[in-house]
């Protein structure tokens, strides 16, 4: 579905339209073309993992929305993201949500990183006219503010009002060290004694192996053994553990396996006389890790098997040539994540309004998800008293 299309001066056309899924094999490799061309990666936008994701997990249909350039016979791909359709309300304005979700809290749209602020510039003009009984705004979650594609659309606000920056927020993670010791870098004197002297007492009751897979079949046994783990801690009595539910479980196999046969996944165990104690899901992406879960054995807790475990990964990971960003993808409320990665990840919301309203429109969109916002968070908070 085309929803907009212009020509530049020079000779090239652009469309903006919707993909309603990513059946074609020429599709995904445009997609996965544009990953190795953005300048801030999201491995949750890429192929392996939101095929998957939308199949299992979506509440609403997925689409994705693209932008292309074509000149002659070369068509390249600029802008990609999936989308779904929302309103919050029978006069609210109806608009696009870039998807993003508990299992994939990343909207960094993939964005062609060359000329970006010409790909930005054709983006919103063709935003703008789109038939508004389509929709009347877009609206990013967890989108980084130290983007490319974030300051520039920040510089552009000052002179412009139909954008609306609204809620801020940071997670933990750790920047790149320029050849630094993680843990000399980020962990205080004390906390490295706790954490060596937790390692003795835990090498005391047996033999310690620790592994990293990264292929099949290895990667998917290393998997089962996260799930049991999950399955058996505070995840598991609330039954929000990836096995609790057979949707949720399938996730799990299929990105993992998905994405470990590209070379974006790897999974990092620690086995106490064989048996698993800790285990820690990793994606990786043009030097971008993200954390993407995390589970240990909660009688060994006195141990800190959780923390010996993340310690370890982080350690390696932040030493590879290649490294650039870990992201913890944890709630801002998480100590634990605050304390094993204290560098900060500043978030944001940003609602973009199009149409003849579209101040308005934006204005109204970050009020209304605001105040949703501020519920769950207060719902939130009771729940985990």
């Amino acid at each position: 579905q085309i929803l907009a299309s212009d020509h530049d001066i020079e000779g090239s056309s652009w469309q903006l339209g919707l993909w309603q899924e990513l059946a074609s094999n020429a599709i995904v490799e445009a997609i996965r073309d544009l990953t190795e061309r953005v300048e801030y990666p999201n491995i949750f936008f890429d192929p392996a993992f939101l095929q998957s994701s939308s199949r299992s997990i979506a509440r609403k249909p997925v689409e994705f929305l693209f932008l292309l350039e074509s000149y002659g016979e070369n068509s390249q791909l600029r802008f990609f993201a999936p989308v779904t359709r929302e309103t919050l309300g029978p006069f609210r304005p109806d608009f696009f949500r870039v998807w993003s979700t508990e299992f994939a809290p990343l909207g960094q749209p993939l964005v062609y990183a060359e000329d970006l602020s010409h790909t930005i510039e054709k983006l919103l003009s063709l935003l703008d006219r789109i038939d508004p009984v389509i929709a009347k705004g877009l609206l990013f979650n967890s989108l980084p503010k130290n983007s490319a594609f974030s300051r520039d659309l920040f510089k552009r606000s000052t002179r412009m009002d139909n954008f609306t920056f609204f809620n801020h927020y940071e997670r933990a993670s750790v920047r790149k060290l320029g050849g630094n010791d993680y843990e000399k870098t980020h962990l205080s004197g004390r906390r490295r004694q706790r954490l060596k002297a937790a390692r003795r007492k835990l090498e005391a009751l047996g033999d310690i192996t620790i592994t990293r897979q990264t292929r099949s079949p290895e990667i998917e046994v290393s998997l089962l053994d996260f799930l049991y783990l999950e399955k058996r801690g505070w995840k598991g009595k609330r039954n929000t553990a990836l096995a609790s539910q057979n949707n949720t479980r399938q996730l799990a196999m299929d990105v993992v396996r998905n994405l470990a046969s590209t070379g974006n996944c790897e999974i990092h165990n620690m086995y106490l006389d064989g048996n698993a104690i800790a285990s820690i899901v990793l994606f990786n992406s043009n030097g971008h890790t993200i954390t993407w879960k995390i589970a240990y054995d909660e009688q060994f807790g006195t141990y800190s098997v959780g923390n010996l475990m993340s310690v370890h990964a982080t350690a390696e990971i932040t030493q590879r040539d290649d490294f650039k960003l870990l992201d913890s993808v944890a709630l801002g409320s998480n100590e634990t994540a605050n304390s094993l990665w204290p560098d900060r990840l500043p978030l944001c919301s940003l609602a973009i309004g199009f149409g003849k309203k579209a101040a308005s429109n934006s204005q109204q969109i970050a009020f209304d998800l605001s105040i949703i916002m501020q519920a769950k968070r207060g719902l939130r908070s009771l729940f985990n008293r």
